[in-house]
């Protein structure tokens, strides 16, 4: 009985040790790129502050800077292969908060699982995650107006 729980902690030490690894070697690389965006982004005349970066992955990789310009400006920066492809600013479309009010509206949600901004054929889109009876969907919206372009949806098993 006792080489039983010997054996069964033993096992979950190497499960739990080769999950971490599998966690940081996959995170590491993206973490990595978005730090070099960011600083990049920062050595950049005319802008202030890069308050974040996030990585959309749509029909290409796209990484989406939270900025404020030295004139107090706040815009969206979408850089593609290390090369700026827009700026937007930030009151010519929903805010994050705005984006996820209408997503908890349109589906009677309490919550919504992830929020993000990128860019697909040169357009400004919100992809909201969220979940409902066991089905991840995947919703995606205009920038401009929350204006519906399409969903997915996956059923978990």
């Amino acid at each position: 009985m006792r080489r039983l729980i010997l054996g069964a902690g033993f096992l979950s030490l190497i499960v739990l040790t080769a999950g971490f690894i599998l966690f940081f070697t996959a995170h590491h690389p993206l973490a990595k790129e978005t730090g070099t965006v960011k600083d990049e982004l920062e050595a950049q005349e005319g802008i202030e502050t890069v308050k974040d970066v996030d990585y959309y992955y749509g029909e290409t990789e796209v990484y989406t800077a939270d900025t404020i310009r030295d004139n107090g400006t706040e815009e969206w920066i979408f850089i593609q292969e290390n090369s700026v492809i827009d700026r937007i600013n930030k009151e010519d479309g929903l805010s994050r908060a705005e984006a996820e009010n209408t997503v908890l509206d349109r589906f009677d949600l309490e919550k919504v699982r992830s929020l993000k901004l990128g860019m697909e054929d040169r357009q400004a889109l919100y992809e909201a995650t969220f979940e409902i009876d066991n089905t991840l969907y995947f919703y995606y919206m205009t920038f401009e107006d929350g204006e519906f372009i399409k969903r997915y949806s996956v059923q978990k098993s």
